[in-house]
């Protein structure tokens, strides 16, 4: 029997990232978080809709100076590339590489099956890069976790609010938005959950 070697332990940079998306090397749906190359969760019809949603919601509130954007890479530190499902950014986009963390105004994780991932690895990076606020749309409790106050890794407010209360983006200081009209119709179904089998 031949003896088989351990392959070394590879770390990427947003950099190597950036090349390997370039090359069409990586399958589509992938992130880097902490220099390692994630596969991104599938996406239901409900987690689909809910992006959907909450884009035609803020694009309402677009100016010259702020826009909105789904789906797109940021790069936030060295081995650190999300992929979050919305952002809301400074305008005029300055970078090839990815939106910095600067730009960054909100950002939006929609979460069925993610919420490990969106809470306990993205939330202290999203607020260690200085973003200023973090969406987290719980489809599953139909709620919405929103961190603000960014300092020394950890957002310094964190609220959950359910679908009958409000929100109000810092961004767009004058526009409540209710809860429920973030999320998508209850009767979708949503991945992991009975329903969805």
């Amino acid at each position: 029997m031949a003896d088989t070697l351990p392959l070394p332990h590879v770390r990427f940079s947003t950099t190597d990232y950036g090349r390997l998306i370039a090359t069409g090397l990586l399958p589509e749906r992938t992130e880097l978080i902490d220099g390692e190359l994630l596969s991104m969760a599938a996406q239901g019809i409900a987690h689909v809709e809910c992006v959907r949603i909450i884009s035609r919601l803020l694009e309402r509130f677009e100016t010259a100076d702020v826009g909105v954007y789904t789906q797109a890479t940021a790069s936030l530190t060295d081995d650190y590339a999300p992929d979050p499902d919305l952002y809301v950014t400074r305008l005029p986009l300055r970078s090839r590489d990815g939106l910095p963390a600067p730009d960054i105004l909100l950002a939006i994780e929609v979460c069925d099956t993610t919420w490990a991932r969106d809470y306990n690895i993205k939330r202290p990076r999203y607020a260690a890069a200085g973003i200023p606020e973090y969406w987290i749309v719980n489809l599953r409790d139909r709620q919405l976790v929103v961190c603000t106050a960014p300092r020394d890794g950890e957002y310094q407010s964190e609220h959950t609010l359910n679908e009958d209360e409000f929100v109000q983006p810092t961004t767009f200081a004058a526009r409540q938005l209710q809860v429920r009209a973030l999320l998508p119709p209850a009767d979708l179904p949503i991945l992991g959950s009975d329903e969805a089998a």
